[in-house]
């Protein structure tokens, strides 16, 4: 009777412990099965913000560039070390002095990874470098610095009496700062193209007015934010200037004969669409009110 009493004993134990572990491993499962969830939430969260060609502005952070930024002057305080995204998967970063680095970036999940290869400054030709900087997506308005090499190498310049500014063999090293890990970054591009968007239209109404040859409608369509290139600051912009494509259509009373069809655009129904100006921003106004250039 004492050996069967303790087989059931044992035999219930087993049981007990075979219930158990199923029910652990059950709630295992539901907390993996959330675990999951949570993580498919989150990746579709990233995936819902979409990155695309933008300008941002730099959130400058005291506890991270400690006394070099405190003790630093207005040259560096009151610049925006401004980053341009552009199309074709081009980065340019303003470092400040005239000097930018550029290259090439691409987007992986809510990372942005940058390879800068080129150097350039007023006083300097372009040259080659070897530079990273990552970024990390918080937001569609915030991005935040994650990894850098810090510093680059780049050939010291020199003028040359008759052929200007030149590459010596003599090297020196730069420092991305204050571009360190933690440093976040603002969108601006939005209010960049708005503002260029309003001051074109107003531009357009005020040619209109003048012209004899009154419209009867006009949009902007698109305006494209462009890099400040070498090329172009050796045609006379400032480094801070803002260069945009504005693509815009106009209605004019007699589309089959108009003056509206010079320089570009193409006629569609009423409209001349698809007409694109060159445009530049420069302190909060364009540079031309008087014309509408099709060329730099």
């Amino acid at each position: 009777m004492k050996k069967f009493l303790l087989i059931f004993v044992a035999i219930s134990m087993l049981l007990l412990v075979g219930c158990n572990a199923n029910k652990n491993t059950n709630i295992s499962d539901d907390n993996q099965n959330i675990l999951d969830d949570d993580a498919q939430n989150q990746e579709q969260e990233l995936e819902s913000i979409a990155f695309k060609p933008s300008i941002w502005t730099i959130q400058f952070d005291e506890h991270l560039l400690g006394e070099n930024f405190v003790k630093s002057g207005n040259e560096i305080k009151m610049c925006d070390y401004q980053i341009k995204f552009m199309e074709e998967n081009k980065v340019s970063i303003y470092m400040n002095e005239g000097n930018y680095v550029e290259g090439t970036y691409s987007v992986i999940g809510n990372k942005i990874e940058c390879q800068l290869t080129s150097c350039y400054s007023e006083y300097s030709p372009s040259q080659e470098i070897e530079a990273k900087i990552d970024f990390k997506i918080n937001s569609e308005s915030e991005i935040e610095i994650i990894n850098n090499t810090e510093k680059y190498t780049v050939r010291v310049a020199e003028i040359d009496d008759e052929l200007g500014w030149k590459l010596t063999e003599e090297t020196k090293e730069l420092e991305l700062w204050p571009l360190v890990n933690g440093i976040k970054y603002i969108c601006k591009q939005n209010d960049t193209e708005d503002t260029i968007k309003n001051l074109f239209l107003a531009k357009l109404k005020a040619l209109d007015n003048n012209n004899s040859e009154k419209l009867l409608d006009y949009r902007v369509d698109k305006v494209e934010i462009l890099s400040n290139s070498q090329d172009f600051i050796d045609l006379g912009y400032n480094s801070n200037d803002i260069r945009a494509y504005v693509t815009y259509s106009v209605k004019p009373q007699n589309v089959t004969a108009t003056a509206w069809i010079a320089g570009n655009g193409e006629v569609e129904g009423e409209w001349i669409i698809n007409k694109v100006a060159c445009e530049c921003l420069r302190e909060g106004k364009l540079i031309d009110n008087t014309a509408l250039n099709t060329g730099w």
